[in-house]
């Protein structure tokens, strides 16, 4: 991975791809896919210090950041905007890898302590949650079937915008 990062290149989705582990690989095809129906504006970037590519997906109208995909070796993270879940959330069975990533990948900003944050509530188990959108529903490393998962409820979450 000996790239220079200068602001004249410009990458591809296949250069990031080519630097990911193979079990990751189909995952990273379905979210492209993903972004290609939705029509989903890409900005990726490699960062040659950190060894990290970073690819954020919007929508167009309304502009919004839907998600972001970090590669790094031994990593691959995906960290999905999902601002209506508690809407949809119900109708998934989700596997207790994607919850306990839910719930322990999250952090909650000085605003979430006190209750003021404009971040996300949903419920899950039977429980109210209460997460800030920068720092919930990032997923690292998990296997393909509950990337597939993920990659269901971030289309879920278009649906629901658009």
């Amino acid at each position: 991975m000996a790239k220079k990062e200068t602001p004249d290149v410009v990458y591809a989705f296949s250069d990031m791809q080519n630097d990911m582990p193979d079990a990751y690989k189909a995952t990273a095809s379905a979210l492209d896919a993903l972004a290609a129906r939705y029509e989903l504006k890409a900005e990726l970037s490699f960062t040659p210090k950190e060894n990290k590519w970073k690819c954020v997906y919007t929508l167009k109208k309304p502009r919004k950041k839907l998600f972001t995909v970090w590669v790094s070796p031994g990593e691959f993270r995906v960290k999905a905007n999902l601002w209506n879940i508690d809407s949809y959330l119900s109708a998934y069975n989700l596997t207790d890898a994607i919850k306990a990533q839910m719930l322990n990948n999250a952090y909650d900003c000085a605003s979430c302590v006190t209750n003021r944050c404009n971040g996300v509530k949903f419920t899950l188990d039977g429980q109210a949650r209460h997460k800030c959108i920068f720092g919930a529903f990032t997923f690292v490393n998990m296997d393909a079937t509950d990337y597939g998962r993920v990659v269901e409820l971030i289309e879920r979450e278009i649906e629901e915008i658009k």
